[in-house]
């Protein structure tokens, strides 16, 4: 009896192994210039770039049958200032620019915010489904998006997915 939970337990723990070493890897979507980072760790990297418009986004993922989970992580920098009012100093959170936390000043800052890139300036997908070797994005009311997409480069209507490269 024990012999046989070991075996379905190893099998089990292999398939899982398996699994997320074909979804793991860099995807990039199949219409425009977005790249999904999946790593063996369950950690993942988003990146979203139009023009001189750019977008990051980090967290971990989970597997749930073909569909995929994506739940984002900020990162955080701190910035302090002086309060006069109050007469002390004052430490405040504002969203990273980069991958590392720092601790900031408000004039340091300011590139940041006027920056036409930063994290989560677009959301990445909050859930991916697998299906023979795309990523499609899921809509939680509507189910797998599958709908054509029109580009107007081209004037072409297409679906939106993520190929592994």
């Amino acid at each position: 009896m024990k012999r046989r939970q070991v075996i379905l337990i190893l099998i089990f723990g292999f398939n899982i192994a398996i699994g997320q070493a074909v979804i793991s890897g860099e995807w990039r979507s199949n219409l425009d210039n977005n790249k999904l980072w999946l790593n063996s760790d369950d950690t993942f990297l988003y990146k979203w770039n139009y023009d001189m418009a750019s977008s990051w986004s980090q967290g971990t993922w989970r597997v749930n049958g073909d569909t995929k989970h994506l739940i984002m992580i900020a990162v955080y920098d701190t910035i302090s200032y002086y309060d006069f009012g109050r007469q002390t100093h004052i430490d405040s959170l504002f969203l990273s620019p980069d991958l590392i936390p720092n601790r900031t000043t408000v004039e340091e800052s300011y590139s940041a915010v006027l920056s036409s890139g930063g994290q989560n300036r677009v959301q990445c997908p909050s859930q991916l489904y697998h299906k023979r070797g795309k990523l499609y994005g899921v809509d939680e009311s509507r189910g797998v998006i599958t709908n054509k997409i029109y580009r107007t480069v081209n004037g072409k209507r297409s679906k939106y997915y993520y190929i592994k490269t």
